[in-house]
């Protein structure tokens, strides 16, 4: 991620432009930079607001601290697309160019993964022998046979694993962020490539995008406009609330299913019940907890010959590259010759851009965050990756699943009360844009019982454009083209169904206000069997956030009564959603500023500032 400490400010010179690199202590600074103006009176005030506590300001001084952190907001994620020679290739703006000399106290910190030890109670030479383990084997699997699915485990098993834990929410933030700077940097296909960036600010286009989408969940109803939020918001102490509880805190003492990392547990997330009063011997354990787990979707071709049949028919013509320039990982993005790549851009071909907040399209790269564009882009935001049967096997640039495959960030299992069973949690800090975990199961079509309608998630619908794009992308007269639309005239839905087969993505709760959003990225070929579905954070996600996504308005309505639990402020089951609702787009601006702003302070008080700390004791002693 990023050097931690780092100050950079910015000189203009008759055109030219140069950056000074300074060190945050002051007490370094031999003398003033000559162009940097003094701070104005209300520039000092704001300073004062940003160093104090949110907790202790008035709601004038929270306003006014919201509204200056919406207009310093930087479009930092942004990338210029520039077509070269019929080839697409993506520049990164210098997201230094459009700071404010008066932000000059709070620029980002960038994690130097590829050049700092950090002293973890971590065991390097395990964390190589893993690398080498999967380097060698490859770390993506094919479409996954019964060998590769885990044993059903018993609930018996289960109980006799829990142990009683004590748990300090802290340390184990900063052991899990040195942990995952350790496997980033001892990784060589992550090593120099990967990186995470801390800002300070909210980046404009996420907070534009999901404030647009926000006030499309007050005041639109399928598509059509049906409301008109104006109000401006008032931060009263009821939404403030709201706002300070997007972390969960867990208490002291835990319960934690011990379980080993296996095939029978393909993930390194751990699992805790911290339901009061639960002890060892006598807890419930939930049947959310008993299938068998996957980390692909999984093909049952007695069930579906119709999806074997397509599947076959699809894998004749494996769409597949032979790149082999690079280190450890291959340069496919970009590459004209590519045809991976190329598929991949042809499909970017097909994202509408109409009124949404960035007139640019999503990217589906390895390492670049993939932002999307706000509201509904499920269909038409469609991503290709080099895979297994390529000859960069799928360790380059252009495979958006290789985070994933490596299971790099720490997650959590954990209940806190019965009623809502099991939920996700990230242990670390989460770039926006970042694929996170995929949604497995088996892979079915036609109708979804009633009793796994909860569960399932269609990969295609009834009004998908899916086929049109595919005739475009492979040419009309291919007999899999042909499949295709034969089955879609049968108007049967294809579908995942995790309930008895998947992963941990299934205990993803739904939420009013999710942070991560479902997209579709298929590799070797365009059968449903080929397939992913990617669940892709459209915020930054902080330490003990929750990981959830919209489940859509007919699981409220229909499953939960209208009484959804996911207990956010935009939840039409909160205490203040009638005056909630009912404000301005630009409104709901400050308050996504606010709410980064006071998720990162907590970050950097409680993690960054830590390691900082300790990393200058270490310094000092040697």
């Amino acid at each position: 991620m990023k050097g931690i400490g780092l100050v950079s400010l910015r000189r203009r010179n008759r055109g030219k432009r140069s950056c000074v690199h300074l060190s945050s202590n002051s007490s370094r600074l031999s003398k003033k930079p000559k162009n940097l103006k003094p701070r104005t009176k209300e520039q000092k005030e704001i300073d004062v607001l940003l160093s104090k506590d949110v907790k202790n300001l008035t709601l004038q001084e929270t306003n006014k601290l919201a509204s200056h952190l919406r207009h310093t907001s930087q479009f930092t994620m942004r990338v210029k697309n520039v077509t070269i020679g019929g080839v697409l290739k993506v520049r990164r703006r210098n997201d230094e160019n459009r700071r404010m000399s008066e932000d000059r106290d709070s620029n980002s910190t960038i994690e130097s993964t590829y050049s700092q030890k950090w002293d973890v109670s971590l065991n390097i030479e395990d964390v190589k022998g893993e690398i080498k383990k999967k380097v060698g084997k490859g770390f993506q699997r094919r479409l996954t046979e019964d060998s590769e699915i885990g044993c059903l485990p018993k609930a018996d098993s289960l109980r006799k694993s829990v142990k009683k834990v004590i748990w300090n929410e802290v340390e184990k933030q900063i052991y899990y962020e040195q942990q995952l700077r350790n496997t980033i940097e001892n990784d060589p296909e992550l090593c120099g490539y990967y990186q995470r960036r801390f800002k300070c600010r909210i980046d404009k286009t996420v907070m534009k995008t999901n404030a647009k989408t926000l006030w499309r969940h007050f005041n639109e109803k399928d598509g059509k406009q049906v409301a008109n939020g104006d109000q401006e918001i008032q931060f009263t102490e009821k939404l403030m609330k709201f706002i300070r509880n997007g972390a969960y805190n867990p208490p002291r003492n835990r319960l934690q299913f011990i379980v080993e990392k296996s095939k029978n547990w393909d993930t390194s997330a751990l699992i805790f019940s911290d339901i009061p009063k639960e002890e060892p011997d006598n807890i419930k354990i939930p049947h959310t907890l008993l299938y068998k787990y996957t980390n692909r979707n999984v093909v049952n071709e007695k069930k579906c010959p119709e999806l074997a049949a397509i599947k076959k028919e699809a894998e004749k013509k494996i769409i597949k590259c032979d790149c082999c320039t690079g280190g450890a990982i291959k340069r496919c993005w970009q590459n004209p010759n590519c045809p991976c790549y190329i598929t991949n851009m042809k499909l970017r071909q097909f994202q509408q851009v109409d009124d949404v907040v960035v007139n640019e399209k999503t990217n589906f790269s390895t390492f670049n965050p993939v932002l999307l564009r706000g509201g509904n882009s499920f269909f038409d935001t469609i991503g290709f990756a080099c895979s297994d049967e390529c000859e960069c096997a799928g360790k380059c640039t252009n495979n958006v699943t290789l985070l994933i495959e490596k299971d790099v960030h720490p997650l959590e299992l954990y209940r806190k009360d019965e009623q809502m069973g099991f939920g996700l949690r990230a242990n670390t800090f989460i770039p926006c844009g970042t694929p996170v975990v995929e949604f497995t199961g088996e892979l079915n079509h036609g109708d979804v019982k009633e009793s796994e309608h909860d569960y399932s998630y269609a990969i295609f619908s009834e009004d998908d454009s899916f086929p049109t794009m595919i005739s475009k992308v492979l040419g009309k007269n291919t007999k899999f083209v042909a499949e295709i639309k034969k089955q879609f005239e049968k108007d049967e839905r294809w579908f995942v169904n995790p309930k008895h087969i998947g992963n941990i993505a299934r205990t993803c709760c739904h939420s009013c206000e999710p942070n991560m959003s479902m997209v579709r990225v298929f590799q070797k070929g365009f059968s449903p069997a080929h397939c992913r579905l990617l669940l892709v954070t459209h915020e930054v996600i902080f330490p003990g956030n929750e990981l959830t996504f919209d489940y859509g308005p007919g699981y409220i309505q229909e499953t939960l009564g209208n009484k959804c639990l996911c207990n956010k402020a935009g939840c039409r089951c909160s205490n203040i959603y009638e005056t909630f609702s009912k404000c301005s787009e630009k409104s709901l601006e400050k308050y996504q500023a606010l709410r980064y702003h006071i998720g990162y302070a907590e970050f950097k008080r409680n993690v960054l500032d830590a390691i900082e700390k300790k990393q200058s004791q270490k310094v000092v002693a040697q």
